[in-house]
């Protein structure tokens, strides 16, 4: 009996002791100043962590002693461009072992505050710390300077839900220059791509009066590979004080953690009577279950009818699902351009939908277009010398890696875009 109580309680203590799934970190520090953006009261922070299984780190001494991935899922910072330099270091780590973020306005970690002799004290503005996290330096984009930056519309991205009382209206947004990789794939090239380590998506972009996107004052980073895995860091990076209830949608959306899901056709151009190919990847680090993913694909042409409308499920390891998907039923379409919208179900990250496209071959529509020929130094466009000039075309969504990893359904949005 003695045992069995021993044990008992042994078991009870290691369960107590384990850290609580999701379980949020607040700075909230009496007197830290706030930088880039209006203070949010200590009130309205603290009203926040009544919504979570949290902690309230009130100093550099407690977030020293507490702040690591086997305490906490994720760290609010809401002081703007504001943090404790003291506790720099520690921030770091965590975010370098999979934790995640949401730094609530201005430019993340660009105002070091130092305490001393019982004061938080301004540092010198410096782009050092967010470099560290190949986040910096922030480009400042001044809102209604010129008729580009105009805002005529405000358009949520990424299934990400906010209400119009939400929506910020800022005069500043602070873009920031993200850097994914620090290795080359083909290390002897310059400009060469590298392996990427995470991505990036906007929940909200600014539209100018001509229909341009020219700014993105929140947005969301997924860390897939490295020790920093798993971790989702969502910048509110302009200078408008969020309402709470922006505040608790950007905690609920980091608590998911990072996702990446992909569709690409194994071609992006085929022929009539050729069966379409869809691979399907969905890759959630650190999840924890082996059970199949049932996804929905619907495949639509381009007058946005739905033609063909299917399960199917998508197998592997915990943390890596993925499926060639066949669609047999559809193996006659006609020449034009096709989109595929898949949606996952039953997951508890956003974004859960992606869509993607394919183009079957036109010959008539190929033919009607100059030809491209090549001289002894030129080359040319329907017989005339075709002096080629300009950008070179990245995909948005991959750089490089568009042939690699092809979505035709982005291609023509990019291109719409231009």
């Amino acid at each position: 009996m003695r045992k069995l109580i021993g044990l008992f309680l042994i078991f009870t203590s290691v369960i107590l002791s384990q850290p609580s799934a999701n379980k949020v970190a607040f700075f909230i520090a009496k007197d830290f100043p706030t930088a880039d953006m209006p203070a949010l009261s200590e009130a309205e922070l603290l009203g926040l962590t009544n919504n979570y299984n949290s902690q309230v780190l009130g100093d550099v001494q407690s977030l020293n002693n507490n702040l690591d991935t086997n305490n906490f899922s994720l760290l609010v910072l809401p002081y703007g461009s504001a943090f404790p330099l003291d506790a720099w270091q520690t921030i770091l780590n965590f975010l370098n072992n999979g934790g995640s973020i949401v730094n609530i306005g201005g430019s993340p970690f660009y105002q070091p505050v130092i305490y001393k002799d019982s004061l938080w004290i301004k540092g010198i503005p410096q782009q050092t710390f967010a470099r560290k996290l190949l986040i910096g330096p922030p480009e400042k984009i001044e809102l209604n300077s010129g008729k580009f930056y105009n805002t005529s519309k405000v358009l949520p991205l990424n299934y990400f839900e906010i209400n119009k009382n939400e929506i910020p209206a800022p005069s500043i947004v602070y873009e920031l220059t993200y850097r994914f990789t620090t290795q080359k794939d083909f290390p002897a090239e310059d400009g060469s791509s590298g392996p990427r380590d995470a991505i990036i998506r906007p929940l909200i972009h600014l539209i100018n009066n001509d229909g341009y996107p020219f700014a993105a004052p929140i947005v969301e980073i997924d860390r897939l590979q490295g020790n920093s895995a798993g971790g989702r860091w969502i910048f509110y990076s302009n200078n408008t004080k969020p309402t709470v209830a922006l505040i608790k949608r950007l905690i609920d959306r980091a608590l998911q953690g990072a996702i990446e899901f992909t569709a690409n056709p194994v071609f992006a151009s085929i022929k009539k009577g050729e069966t379409p190919l869809i691979r399907v990847n969905l890759f959630i680090p650190n999840n924890n279950s082996s059970t199949p993913v049932k996804i929905n694909l619907r495949v639509m042409d381009e007058k946005g009818k739905t033609i063909y409308n299917n399960k199917y499920e998508l197998i592997g390891t915990v943390d890596f699902k993925t499926s060639t998907i066949s669609l047999d039923g559809i193996n006659n379409l006609q020449e034009g351009f096709y989109s595929v919208e898949i949606e996952a179900e039953k997951i508890d990250h956003q974004p859960n939908k992606i869509t993607t496209g394919l183009w079957v071959w036109d010959n008539k529509t190929i033919k009607s277009g100059p030809k491209i020929t090549v001289s002894k130094d030129w080359l040319r466009k329907g017989g005339k010398v075709f002096p080629v000039i300009g950008t070179t075309y990245m995909a948005s969504d991959v750089h490089r890696k568009f042939l690699f990893e092809p979505n035709p359904y982005i291609w023509m949005k990019d291109f719409e875009m231009m």
